[in-house]
């Protein structure tokens, strides 16, 4: 966790000429631009790992609190549906054909669209259980593989209307 100076809380505020130190591909500093010491092991007066900011904002990773990830490889079809038509005839009938890797390819390319957006966590309702665990593991290894956060919720329905791979009970 990044804790930051008390300076860096003024709501509102626009600090000049900030910048921020990466490790690893992460953020472990931020502030004023005169003040990032070099990494240890560099020579003094270098700027290794760190990254100027001029003219841009830093802002914090966003949450998508919402999302089915394999539904992205079924963007665009059924646009003309409405809810409950795009269920029947998009929806049901397409995500039963995807499969584990199906699922982990729409998994990787809606976790790496959020990412490419600001969203650095997703709250997934994934519920193409197929009666094990495959299905969810493979949303999983794409969420590693892109690296995102993300909360898998297993959802399920208990309603016979449902295609099969979708239903659990209690």
């Amino acid at each position: 966790m990044l804790l930051l100076p008390e300076r860096c809380y003024a709501a509102g505020a626009v600090r000049e000429d900030w910048a921020i130190r990466l490790d690893g591909g992460r953020i472990t500093a931020a502030g004023p631009r005169a003040t990032m010491a070099p990494s240890a092991g560099e020579p003094s007066g270098s700027d290794g790992d760190v990254v100027h900011l001029p003219g841009r904002l830093l802002l914090p990773g966003g949450v998508n609190a919402h999302n089915h990830s394999f539904q992205s490889l079924l963007r665009g079809l059924g646009d003309d549906l409405d809810f409950m038509g795009w269920r029947d005839r998009v929806l049901y009938p397409f995500s039963r054909r995807l499969g584990v890797r199906g699922i982990e390819i729409g998994a990787a390319f809606a976790f790496a669209e959020m990412l490419r957006h600001g969203i650095t966590t997703v709250v997934d309702f994934f519920y193409v259980q197929d009666g094990g665990n495959a299905n969810a593991e493979s949303a999983i290894r794409a969420a590693k593989r892109v690296g995102i956060r993300l909360v898998l919720t297993r959802a399920f329905y208990d309603w016979s209307g449902a295609p099969p791979e979708y239903r659990e009970t209690v």
